[in-house]
């Protein structure tokens, strides 16, 4: 589910957690600026505009810097920002000014694609997420982005120190990718997501109504819960106690780090008590013998009335089914994909809404999380190909990174009129004054930015902070910063994707028969896998010779 349909587990994982900083698109009843009324004519210089300075500087520019939103942006609040954030560059010293332009409508792209597809973009950074429709490494391959870290011009040496200064290793490996300027850094790949633990979340209080404790859940055998699911059904005959994200539910029981996309024909199975000695070799993700076994058992929770059987049809109506139950626990069991404070988000909401405690269990083959440059590219900016202002553009970057004024005016907006401070705790009000940017598309966890309250609510205080240790203990694989270009195989890898659109949700929410696993095979095998996995192999091969 994480970036299905091109939204990585980033947008979910976001919306889910802090879902009450976001009000979808119809809060704010002003309108987007028209296409190119802020960034038109593009950076400009007064006059003719001073001669560069020695240390590549331009002089008194302007640089457009092209945000995501949440929700439509207000022109005005927009101009404000700006004003504030030039205000602090001055303050700092630094001659160049920014103005802000979104990407599109409420978490939305279309502007920048269409900038981007038509050349036509006056932009100097843009956004870098997975699920952008720019995607990194693709824009990285492609030549979208400055590369960063090129040995001739050393832009992050010079300009961008704060960048990656204090990132976590695996963030800033995962961030390094071929591109057309060779093997290298193209963006400020942002710590939002980037690494992920998965586990399920079970339904204490429900569990303890029905004389079970957490001791009889047991994360390893899902077998094992039929005691418990079937209690559940008992009481509730109309209930499901099993909420199933079959994409999720796949890789708990199977040890799979997935190569993007999620819905994709690729994984790496890897060793959780040693993942260093694992991941060197990807696999066709659904051919293994725990898969088979895997389906067999959901099937049997399937026939006996303990999933919701919207939830082994395809697409949104699946999603949605297990998004509802998560969010309000209805379920006793559920599959889930973790980031910091959700299990407290989803406690709060369960409770909120039916007086439901709820608690966490690893899965063992995720027993720490695991680092993958497909999460790491979940939010992040890059510096344009077309910018006319590259030190001025990586030098904005750098400020992003490591200046607390501007972290919280572009992150937040305007204090007094998009939120208030309370002992340092941040609360947004309503409507963030029209400054409805996504906060983890800008800001690192690296960041010094002010905590939001919804994360005070759940005491566990600086969510950056959360994030920031969660990442130091991630565990990486060999593949970990591996990037696959379909590109060679593209109508093989396309078929295998439509393939599995008909089989994986069917099979693995256990609403279609075991037996049609080997009919799904032999199309997958039909569908070219074998040469995709091939193709895989000998550009991972590659990857970790260089």
């Amino acid at each position: 589910m994480k970036k299905a349909l091109s939204l990585t587990l980033a947008l979910l994982m976001c919306a889910a957690l802090f879902a009450a900083c976001s009000p979808d698109n119809g809060g704010i009843t002003t309108t987007l600026p028209a296409a190119g009324a802020l960034s038109g004519g593009g950076a400009t210089t007064t006059g003719d505009g001073p001669a560069p300075a020695d240390n590549g500087f331009s002089g008194d520019v302007t640089i457009t810097v092209m945000l995501m939103p949440q929700a439509p942006l207000d022109s005005y609040m927009m101009l404000r920002v700006a004003d504030a954030v030039n205000a602090r560059i001055a303050e700092l010293g630094y001659k160049f000014k920014v103005q802000f332009t979104p990407s599109g409508g409420g978490w939305g792209f279309d502007r920048l694609v269409t900038a981007v597809q038509t050349g036509s973009a006056n932009l100097d950074i843009i956004p870098a997420h997975s699920w952008s429709g720019v995607n990194y490494a693709d824009g990285a391959r492609e030549g979208q982005y400055i590369r960063l870290d090129h040995p001739e011009n050393n832009l992050l040496e010079k300009y961008g120190p704060d960048i990656y200064g204090k990132t976590e290793p695996a963030v800033k490996t995962a961030a390094t990718v071929a591109g057309d300027q060779g093997f290298g850094i193209y963006g400020y790949i942002i710590e939002k997501d980037s690494v992920s633990q998965v586990g399920y979340l079970v339904n204490k209080t429900e569990l303890e109504a029905l004389g079970f404790t957490m001791a009889d859940f047991n994360a390893k055998d899902p077998s094992s819960w039929e005691p418990l699911l079937k209690a559940y059904k008992e009481k509730y005959p109309g209930g499901y106690p099993f909420n199933v994200e079959p994409e999720v539910f796949d890789r708990t029981a199977n040890y799979i780090s997935f190569i993007a996309p999620t819905a994709g024909p690729l994984g790496v199975i890897f060793n959780d008590s040693d993942p260093e000695a694992s991941g060197t070799v990807i696999s066709s993700r659904y051919e293994n013998p725990a898969y088979r076994s895997f389906l067999n058992t959901v099937r049997g929770f399937y026939q006996a009335g303990y999933i919701d059987p919207d939830q082994g049809l395809p697409g949104e109506i699946s999603a949605n089914s297990v998004s509802t139950r998560r969010t309000s626990g209805d379920y006793l069991i559920t599959t889930f994909v973790y980031t910091p404070g959700q299990e407290m988000l989803h406690s709060q909401s369960a409770s909120s809404a039916q007086g439901r405690d709820i608690e966490i269990a690893w899965t063992p083959g995720w027993s720490s999380p695991l680092a993958t440059a497909e999460t790491a590219m979940g939010s992040g900016l890059a510096v344009y190909a077309g910018s006319k202002y590259i030190p001025e553009a990586v030098t904005f970057l750098n400020l992003l990174a490591g200046d607390p004024v501007i972290v919280n005016l572009v992150g937040e907006g305007i204090e007094g009129e998009s939120y208030t401070l309370d002992n340092g705790v941040l609360t947004r009000l309503d409507g963030r004054g029209g400054w409805n940017i996504w906060r983890y598309g800008v800001v690192s966890a690296n960041s010094p930015a002010y905590p939001l309250d919804i994360l005070s609510v759940y005491e566990l205080g600086d969510e950056f902070v959360e994030l920031k240790n969660f990442n130091k203990i991630a565990r990486s694989i060999p593949s970990s910063a591996f990037v696959f270009n379909s590109g060679p195989v593209a109508d093989q890898y396309n078929a295998c994707i439509a393939t599995i659109d008909r089989y994986a949700i069917p099979l693995g929410s256990g609403a279609a028969d075991p037996s049609q696993y080997d009919t799904f095979l032999a199309e997958l095998k039909a569908s070219g896998v074998d040469d995709v996995v091939a193709e895989a192999n000998r550009q991972l091969q590659e990857f970790l010779g260089s």
